[in-house]
């Protein structure tokens, strides 16, 4: 806790002095904030220094979800002392005030260096999100934290240096498995995340990820391709709420089980309620009492899943790209067509990237160099220039053969992709590899 210097009441209203580091407003001049002892310390005879900090990872998911904090402290001053050594994160989207999460004291004699860690995991920076009286639990908001060493250092992403680190909270794993359509037969409507946390029921459309769902037989959630996020209901009453939120195996309001028979996708925790289209456009689906098979409007919680096109749109996000065959030689990075078959790809079972539009053509690479050639080449699972894998958390097209290579886009128009070497995450200019299917 900090306490204002004295009762003055402009101290008193006014203790931070509007406070931007170490530098404070006071009387209408910036200077170095008035304060008897600085957050977390106090008197000391001596002087300390930090160096070397650094994250063990910088892109965290559920499937990685801890990095470790290290930092040199050193003593530069000629008495032994005690230094508290804190370790500050902000979180993506507020609160402004970056907020205490770890922090040690160490003892050095002068000259003395040593090597502070601190792990942080989710259920450090995360928060609390469920209602009052609906128990505890944390989920951390996907995006760009700030990680801070000291009581006067500015962290933000225009001041990333020596105290201040920054990483990636990906709160969606990468969907696995089987996917189906949730299609609505009486309606011909189909199941739809088309962002962030709402669910319709729409129109099917061919190559649409987000109107693709799996189901994860060892948490029991519902899985959308696009978003990577969960099928959530929170309500359990007629006209209950359903969205998506953030996958939590610990959720149970993420729980569904799908009955064959009845073909309903019945709630696990909500028990004897249903996914039911709410309306007969389908803008506002709910949860309503699982009805018997021989009511007229069980109709309107009747799915069939269905097996979707293996065909895909790759596309590059950064630049609002597809992938695309020209002619049966050449590929390269153009505005989406709708309905164009010289942007559809099939990554088969052998691993090659072929063409729906060009016959039986496959990208191909040859030269293992940056800026080696790829082009389009007759498919042959033998023929090793072929072979490629999508990472599915880096999102990057890796070569099989000329390992470490990926594919690239080249350049932001796109004409001319070919391989370079698999940029880190850290890059600057990973978009260029990163496409999505």
């Amino acid at each position: 806790m900090t306490y204002p210097k004295s009762t003055d009441q402009n101290n008193l209203a006014t203790p931070y002095y509007g406070r931007v580091g170490d530098e404070c407003v006071v009387g209408g001049v910036t200077t170095h904030c008035p304060v008897e002892w600085h957050f977390g310390h106090g008197l000391s005879y001596t002087s300390f220094s930090y160096s070397d900090a650094q994250l063990s990872v910088t892109n965290l998911s559920p499937s990685s979800s801890e990095t470790t904090v290290t930092v040199t402290v050193t003593n530069e001053g000629g008495m032994t002392g005690k230094e508290s050594v804190l370790l500050f994160v902000s979180a993506p989207g507020g609160p402004e005030t970056r907020l205490l999460k770890k922090y040690t004291k160490v003892e050095l004699t002068p000259g003395q260096s040593k090597e502070v860690s601190f792990t942080l995991s989710p259920d450090d920076f995360g928060k609390y999100v469920n209602e009052i009286g609906q128990g505890l639990r944390k989920e951390a908001t996907a995006g760009t934290y700030y990680v801070s060493l000291k009581y006067d250092t500015l962290c933000n992403a225009a001041t990333l240096g020596p105290h201040c680190k920054a990483f990636t909270w990906n709160s969606a794993s990468a969907p696995t498995g089987t996917f189906y359509k949730l299609r609505l037969d009486a309606y011909n409507f189909v199941l739809a995340n088309p962002s962030s946390e709402p669910v319709v029921f729409v129109a099917d459309v061919a190559n649409a990820p987000v109107q693709e769902w799996s189901f994860d037989s060892a948490t029991s959630q519902v899985v959308n391709r696009g978003t990577g996020r969960c099928l959530d209901a929170w309500e359990p009453q007629n006209g209950g709420a359903v969205h998506t939120w953030d996958c939590s195996a610990g959720n149970v309001n993420q729980y569904w089980s799908y009955e064959a028979t009845t073909k309903q996708l019945r709630h696990k925790t909500h028990a004897d309620y249903c996914l039911d289209i709410g309306t007969p456009t389908g803008t506002k689906p709910h949860l309503w009492q699982c009805l018997a098979s021989t009511r007229p409007d069980v109709k309107n919680q009747q799915l069939t899943l269905v097996s979707p096109s293996l065909d895909r749109v790759v596309t590059d996000t950064a630049f609002g790209s597809v992938l695309t065959a020209v002619g049966d030689a050449a590929i390269a990075f153009q505005s989406l067509v709708a309905s164009s078959a010289m942007q559809l790809w099939r990554l088969d079972s052998s691993q090659l990237l072929r063409s729906t539009g060009a016959t039986n053509k496959c990208v191909d690479a040859y030269q293992p160099q940056n800026g080696g050639a790829v082009h389009l080449w007759d498919c042959s699972a033998t023929n090793v220039n072929q072979l490629w894998t999508h990472d599915a958390t880096t999102k990057q097209l890796r070569h099989k053969t000329h390992v470490g290579y990926c594919l690239d886009i080249g350049s932001p128009t796109g004409e001319a992709p070919h391989l370079w070497t698999c940029l880190p995450t850290t890059h600057v200019d990973l978009k260029n590899q990163v496409f999505v299917f």
